[in-house]
């Protein structure tokens, strides 16, 4: 804390709070960038940090109380919460005439190099999260955390007069990614990221694009719609689900020619773990540049990329409308390639399941979809597990979760673009 008392909140809350990020893929070099470089990350709800070191004490020959403790690599996890959300409109003074403001959206952290290429669009290719600190780099990221006075508004953009602290957390990898809707709520992104190092940094020079209350300068602020994604945006027409999930949610009926399928929610999460190989006679990081901390890491195959559904259910599984049925024979390969079918060679035990989630909006306000933000998992996805909740006597519904997992690290993720990518797959096993 400063020791300054005139530079002290009475309390920090979320409107004196800002966050700023800087992407790289080296790590060799950017431990020493100036955070004030960094980009104002918007649709932000919350951030977290946590600290934590290893400590031993050392036994102190002919004592029984150890008096030295030495201490290990201080780690910080950083947790970000945010709403994802198009361009912002307003509505002119009919009352009903809506016009686009660019600016401020808030689009998925991270997104796929490429343009739906399958190998360019990998989460290991060198223009993504990339493998290998040592070869391909590894995407990291300097997160500065920035307190604001709490007597103004907003946080980002500030006179070094109005900045009261800002910390930077440097070269963070990020260790999970995860997207969740639901009926009642928005599109929201979870961020989960770790490193070794932190410093106090400078408390000027932020900026961001702020709002124009007032676009069109008639002295009254606008009135503006809401951008955020929720589930009246999901676009069936591209979205592509697993053939259990057909089975288990699809209703056979539709309402103003839009198929029901009963789907409550859906969660889409990436976990990345690293290995860290020991270099004799370096703290990597520690007398060189920060970047260095990530030099000889690497990531460690596979990447956990899973998915499930939770929807309302109307009959047992693969029982009722969808037709069919399912006996849960004892066999290896019941969701797999053959259905559970105890035939053919080793194509049986295949996974082969798509999944891909696309949303879209009309900001061209002609009722038809022209952005969209897409989440393929691939086509390599399998069932991992069933469960089923609910139907008490409190007045629950029965509901159904299917979960997925996909073995092949395919995460291919792109938000606000013109046109949605289809048939990202791959032609061959790397």
């Amino acid at each position: 804390m400063p020791t300054d008392p005139s530079l002290v909140n009475d309390r920090v809350f979320w409107a004196c709070e800002a966050v700023f990020i800087k992407a790289r893929n080296s790590t060799t070099s950017g431990g020493s960038d100036s955070a004030t470089t960094g980009t104002f990350l918007y649709g932000v709800q919350s951030i977290g940090i946590d600290y934590s070191h290893d400590a031993a004490s050392l036994q102190d020959t002919g004592r029984f109380q150890r008096r030295y403790t030495t201490f290990g690599k201080p780690n910080f996890s950083v947790t970000i919460e945010r709403i994802i959300s198009g361009n912002h409109s307003k509505i002119e003074n009919d009352g009903v005439t809506k016009t686009l403001i660019s600016g401020g959206k808030s689009d998925f952290f991270y997104e796929s190099a490429g343009s739906g290429a399958y190998e360019t669009g990998h989460l290991l290719h060198e223009n993504n999260i990339g493998s290998c600190g040592l070869s391909t780099g590894l995407r990291n990221y300097d997160i500065t955390l920035v307190y604001a006075g709490d007597d103004v508004e907003p946080a980002g953009g500030l006179s070094s007069v109005n900045v009261r602290q800002a910390t930077i957390y440097r070269c963070c990898l990020l260790t999970s990614i995860g997207y969740s809707l639901d009926l009642s709520g928005q599109l929201t992104e979870s961020l989960t990221f770790t490193t070794h190092f932190a410093e106090n940094t400078a408390t000027s020079g932020y900026t961001y694009q702020a709002f124009n209350e007032d676009s069109d300068g008639d002295g009254t602020d606008d009135t503006r719609t809401g951008s955020s994604i929720k589930r009246k945006d999901f676009d069936f027409q591209y979205t592509e689900f697993p053939e259990q999930v057909k089975r288990m949610f699809k209703l056979g009926n539709e309402v103003d020619d839009i198929e029901v399928w009963g789907i409550q929610s859906f969660d889409v999460t990436l976990d990345i773990s690293y290995s860290d190989l020991m270099d004799v006679g370096k703290w990597r990081g520690s007398v060189t540049d920060v970047a260095e901390q990530n030099l000889f890491r690497q990531v460690e195959l596979p990447m956990a990329v899973s998915a499930s559904f939770t929807g309302i259910a109307r009959s047992q599984y693969r029982n009722g409308i969808y037709g069919g049925s399912q006996t849960w024979n004892i066999t290896d390969q019941n969701f797999s390639a053959m259905d559970g079918l105890e035939s053919g060679g080793i194509n049986k035990y295949y996974t082969d399941e798509p999944l891909n989630i696309v949303l879209g909006k009309d900001e061209n306000f002609d009722n038809v979809n022209d952005k969209f933000w897409q989440i393929d998992l691939g086509d390599r996805n399998y069932l991992a597990d069933i469960s089923f909740s609910g139907g008490d006597t409190g007045g629950s519904n029965v509901e159904a979760t299917l979960s997925f997992q996909n073995d092949f690290g395919d995460f291919h993720i792109f938000s606000h673009i013109d046109a949605v990518h289809t048939d990202i797959q791959t032609t061959k096993i790397y």
